[in-house]
Formats: structure tokens, sequence, C-alpha cells
């Protein structure tokens, strides 16, 4: 780390410091584990709960290892307390492991919780529906057998269902499940029934397309996540022309929402990539994969199954 960046609490170099992944740069972006914790904590009187899952500064989401450790802390102080605001604190580290592509302890985390809600709150709670959408995103992820995608499908068309009855048909939550459920129908190419699913796909991916534009805004976060999904899929369906488009729009406006750094930003950047590649545009799939890699390393870390899985496509282009 260089000699001019500190911690932006102590103002001290010594230790390690890291990145707490929101839009702050420079040396207000960087931040030793305990100083961040200790001033989450002073800030929950008058923030709440939010304090541990957004900055202050900038007031956007932290993201990578910083919220690993910013959830153990909130465990520990919830410990032989309120099982509910356990069950919160739980929620946010098993979230904090699945973006560091822990999917495995995620979905440990995630049943255990839903377990909790069910007994206490019954299947149909917004918070046990909450846990459900996170569990089936985990499971989703960890993706090592079809029949978890088969239990991932069934938890997002039961809480769309229960959703769409209680919230509305183009309510934001309603309109998250299926985007979820259509992002896992398109990966369907390899499947006797990959055609069906696909159709159904496609025209989930329009009509949730086109009501989280009308209801949150063509630039929200999640509208532009729903785009990035589909133009994925027309990838794998060969429609590159279509695609790329999709790609462009969708980084330039998410690195205005989002910045350069984050996550998902990056992640699409690699998608934009894959694009490129498959349409034998070498040069510029290389280029974009180095630049993409190297963000992966810094703000993901070297181990991280994307870091490692983007390297390997781009060794491979």
């Amino acid at each position: 780390m260089a000699d001019d960046l500190q911690c932006m609490i102590c103002l001290d170099s010594i230790g390690t410091l890291l990145r707490k992944g929101c839009a702050c740069r420079g040396s207000s972006a960087l931040a030793h584990a305990q100083c961040m914790a200790n001033a989450v904590v002073s800030q929950l009187p008058h923030r709440g709960e939010r304090a541990w899952s957004e900055c202050q500064t900038c007031g956007q989401q932290f993201t990578g290892q910083m919220t690993i450790e910013l959830a153990v802390v909130w465990i520990e102080r919830c410990t032989g307390s309120c099982p509910v605001a356990l069950e919160r604190a739980m929620s946010f580290h098993a979230t904090a492991l699945q973006h560091m592509g822990a999917h495995y302890d995620a979905v440990c985390i995630f049943r255990n919780v839903l377990e909790a809600r069910i007994a206490r709150h019954g299947r149909t709670h917004k918070s046990t529906l909450v846990t459900m959408v996170n569990l089936a995103s985990a499971i989703w992820h960890e993706n090592k057998y079809d029949k978890t995608r088969t239990e991932a499908e069934m938890l997002w068309r039961e809480v769309a269902a229960v959703r769409a009855c209680t919230l509305g048909t183009e309510h934001p939550l309603t309109l998250d499940c299926k985007a979820w459920l259509a992002l896992s129908l398109s990966h369907s190419l390899s499947r006797a029934s990959a055609q069906e699913r696909i159709d159904e796909a496609a025209q989930l991916f329009e009509a949730t397309i086109d009501a989280q534009t009308r209801v949150l805004g063509q630039d929200h976060a999640h509208t532009l996540i729903t785009k990035s999904n589909h133009a994925s899929m027309l990838v794998r369906l060969g429609d590159y022309a279509a695609a790329e488009p999709i790609f462009r729009a969708v980084i330039a406006a998410h690195r205005l929402l989002m910045g350069d750094l984050h996550p998902y930003t990056i992640m699409m950047c690699g998608n934009l990539a894959q694009c490129l590649e498959r349409q034998h545009r070498r040069d510029e799939a290389n280029a974009l994969y180095d630049r993409t890699v190297q963000t992966m390393r810094d703000v993901l870390g070297p181990k991280h199954p994307d870091t490692l899985e983007y390297s390997r496509r781009g060794c491979a282009a």
C-alpha cells in the first residue's frame, strides 16, 4: 500500500487498510476494519442499522471485505440479545459472503434464518419472503447441481406469487423476483426443455424491464441489472448485435450511478468483453478483460470466484 494512503478515521497508515467499496475515493475510501466498526457503532443512535451497510459520507452501500468485517461485529453485538436483530445481522453477513463468492456459507446461514423466521412469522410474512429470495439467490449462484436451481426457481415463483397478491404485480419487490426467475430460466441452453424455458425467460425479461422502467426508471440500479442479464442471455443465444449496445448503455449508466469500482459495474464490463470475444474481436476483448480482471483483483480480491473466472476467460480469448 502506498505510503500516502491512510485510514480515513484514525489517519494512520499502519495496519491493514480495506476499501469501503462505496463511492468514496482516495484515502476517503480506506479504513481499518476496527476503526470503521467503531464509527458505525457511534452512528447507530441517529442512523439506525443502515449504518452497517451504507456509507455516511457518500450514501452508497459498502461492498467487498469491509462488509464481512462489519457483519462479524454486528453479529457479536446482537448475540445473546434480541433474536430478531440477530437474524438481520446474520442475513447481512450471508449477503456479504455471497457477494464475496462464499455461496455455500451464505446458503447455510440463509437456511438458518429462514427456518427461524418461518417459525416466528409464518411463510408469507414479508421478512420470511425476503429471506426466501436471498436464499434462492445464494443457492442459484452456488449452482453445483441442477436440483439447486430447481429449488431456487420454486422459491422465486412462490415469493413472486405471494407478492403479486399482497403488493401488486408491478411492485418493485415482485419485479425483483421475476427478474431473478428470468435470469435462472435464461441459463437453460443445455436442458431438454431449453426452448420452453428460454421463451419464458425472454417474455419475463421483456415484461420486467418494461415494468421496472415505468416504475423505477430506466437508469435505476435494478433496471440496469435486469437489462444486463437480458443482454447476457442474448450473448448465449448468439445475438451479439443486440447484446452489445445494451451492455454499453448499461455500463455507462451504472458508472454514473455507482462508479467504476462497484462490483456490478465491473461484472458488466466482463460480460461486454465476453460479447466482444464471441464476435472474434479479440484485441478489444483482451484489453477489456485485462482492465476488468485487474479491477476485480483490487476490489474483490485475487481468489474471488469471479476474478478467477474472468481471468480464465481472458486467457482463453
